[in-house]
């Protein structure tokens, strides 16, 4: 297994949003502009556990690509990526607040697929990691401070989200109104 980290700054961005952005299932479909998904995706909750799996059509023929979520709360969340059967990469977020606007990210990145190994590959993901988070810090700096949780009305796909929102207000309520009072 290959593995390497780096550390990207979010400015005018706190944890909790940034870690939401993770949790939705429309994503990858809808915020990045580069995106191989085609179509509706299917979404899957494991409900005895915090995992989350979105599957989506590919602009590759029939391929799947499988996307498993899952947050360890309060500032971690773990994102594999799947093509059908075939794991292609997984990256581990750590959020590390800076302070109420600002939040560096410690990413984590190990895949075993042969063509993705040595400092080529670093290089490859690292690029290919760099740009969504480029778009994600667009989208989630550009959200009104004044929001909270409560403003969003949430739909069945999104009860990987609820449940986010619902374990952070359960176990980390002063965490949740220092970001949203």
């Amino acid at each position: 297994q290959r593995v390497f980290t780096y550390t990207e700054s979010f400015e005018g961005c706190h944890p909790l949003l940034l870690i939401e952005n993770t949790t939705d299932y429309s994503h990858l479909s809808y915020v990045h502009s580069f995106s191989v998904t085609d179509g509706q995706t299917e979404v899957e909750i494991d409900d005895d556990a915090d995992i989350a799996r979105y599957i989506y059509n590919t602009q590759f023929g029939s391929k799947r690509l499988i996307v498993e979520n899952q947050f360890w709360a309060p500032w971690s969340t773990a994102l594999r990526f799947y093509l059908d059967d075939l794991h292609l990469f997984s990256l581990l977020f750590s959020w590390v607040p800076r302070s109420k606007t600002h939040t560096d990210l410690v990413v984590r990145v190990s895949r075993t697929h042969a063509h993705w190994t040595g400092r080529l590959g670093d290089a490859v993901l690292r690029i290919a990691n760099t740009l969504p988070l480029i778009e994600d810090r667009d989208i989630v700096s550009s959200i009104p401070d004044h929001r909270t949780w409560k403003d969003d009305t949430l739909c069945y796909e999104d009860r990987f989200l609820r449940r986010y929102r619902e374990t952070m207000e359960r176990d980390y309520p002063q965490i949740v109104n220092h970001y949203f009072s």
